[in-house]
């Protein structure tokens, strides 16, 4: 049978009509007299991440929304830095969801858009439950000040480039990138796996991280050399563990950076004084009486770093006297560390650096010994204490303050009897660096 084309066509437009003019009488029904429409629900099948909300009105959608995160209070997630994690409940980053935009995007499963779309929703829906985001979010300022507290556990701090003594030169050696969690970036990252990505049950989020790269660079760092002042102890009678800990505390300090504004700590850079970290027993000073403890000795390297700093002209941020006096420096000159309530800490103020150096070396000296019998001198190798030398150094155009352990021993002999001997010091000098003839006030002779 032959279809009248054009006959169709027109049937087709006139139902269509006929259709639309059901729904807006429908509505013009509905829109007067009481004014009463029908209140829209959520169509069944639909849920709100996993909160099925099929059926609900869009206050009860929301209620059902806020119950849920009410119910999430307690989970803990697991935010992983670069060097370590912590764990964090929901409740802790305040968590919250945008119930309104939620339940406003459920109520258009089927409802809003085009034909098209709402076909194609509803096929879903014949196919199983259909989710719409729940919007999760936390507080961004009360977990970037979280994030930001517990930074240094997460970080791996860049190791900077130093200087390390060799002869009457320096050698270069080369630091370590870092690791360091973008407080800001991390919180949005938060945000987006709870919308995106959770499901519920895997709870590690990984935070943002930026590469740090280390400070002073080779060209910066070789540009050390003049004198500016200096200081010095004696530790000759220093027993084997006392001279132990100087020798580490020096190296501990080895090589250690500071740029202008920042400041120094040596019990942070000397820190943990324990036998694991190289310390040996050896006497010091507590409450008036002089006791046995691991560390006995390291305050004879604050105190010459402290005597080092002030003639550099550096400032002292803080700085403890000892409880009882000290044989190696005049009463007040002395810089004593006590756990993390006695410490020194200098700060570089100058508008050109200062590096702070100091040395500590195992060295052989010689020991000249006359022959009684033929009056000849006999040389022979003796191992002495060791020796400390510290330098407070300046690069004028460069702006980096360091301090560096160097491996280098001076003695001085001194007559004694039918021999000579050797005598271990603890020397600090002030150096300075500048391309041109300086006339800073920090000149020394």
């Amino acid at each position: 049978m032959k279809i009248n084309k054009k006959a169709l066509l027109l049937g087709t437009m006139a139902f269509v009509l006929v259709a639309a003019s059901g729904m807006v009488s429908a509505y013009a029904s509905g829109s007067s007299g009481t004014k009463k429409a029908k209140v829209q629900t959520i169509t069944e099948g639909v849920c709100i991440g996993s909160v099925d909300v099929g059926g609900m009105t869009k206050e009860e959608a929301k209620k059902a929304v806020d119950a849920y995160v009410d119910s999430i209070k307690d989970t803990s997630f697991s935010l992983k830095g670069a060097n370590g994690s912590f764990d964090a409940t929901a409740q802790e980053m305040s968590v919250s969801a945008d119930t309104d935009a939620a339940a406003d995007e459920a109520l258009s499963v089927c409802h809003e858009g085009s034909l098209i779309d709402r076909f194609v929703e509803s096929e879903e829906l014949k196919k199983g439950n259909v989710a719409v985001k729940m919007y999760l979010s936390v507080d961004k300022q009360k977990t970037a000040n979280m994030i930001y507290d517990k930074s240094d556990a997460l970080n791996i701090k860049a190791v900077n480039n130093s200087l390390q003594r060799n002869g009457d030169s320096f050698d270069f050696v080369p630091g370590q990138e870092g690791k360091e969690v973008d407080v800001v970036k991390s919180v949005y990252a938060i945000n987006d796996f709870l919308q995106n990505s959770w499901d519920g049950s895997a709870n590690e989020i990984e935070l943002v991280t930026n590469t740090v790269q280390p400070r002073g660079s080779k060209e910066e760092l070789s540009k050390i050399k003049d004198n500016l002042g200096g200081f010095s102890t004696d530790f000759s009678s220093s027993a084997a563990g006392r001279a132990a800990n100087v020798k580490n505390a020096c190296s501990l300090i080895n090589g250690s950076v500071i740029y202008p504004g920042e400041q120094f700590s040596v019990y942070e850079a000397i820190s943990p004084i324990t036998t694991d970290n190289g310390y040996q027993i050896a006497g010091a000073y507590e409450n008036g009486q002089v006791v046995d403890s691991v560390g006995g000795g390291v305050c004879q390297v604050a105190t010459t770093l402290y005597n080092a700093v002030i003639r550099a002209e550096l400032e002292i941020v803080q700085r403890y006297n000892h409880s009882m006096i000290v044989n190696y420096v005049k009463p007040s000159d002395d810089a004593a560390i006590a756990g993390t309530y006695k410490d020194l800490k200098f700060k570089n103020n100058l508008n050109n650096p200062d590096i702070a150096v100091v040395e500590s070396s195992p060295s052989m000296c010689t020991e000249w010994r006359r022959d009684r019998q033929t009056g000849k001198f006999h040389s022979g190798v003796r191992r002495f204490p060791r020796r400390i030398r510290l330098r407070s150094l300046s690069l004028m155009q460069v702006s980096r303050l360091a301090i560096s352990t160097l491996s280098s021993l001076r003695t001085r002999d001194l007559q004694q009897g039918s021999g000579r001997r050797s005598q271990s010091m603890v020397q600090c000098r002030v150096m300075r660096y500048s391309t041109t003839a300086s006339t800073s006030h920090h000149q020394k002779s």
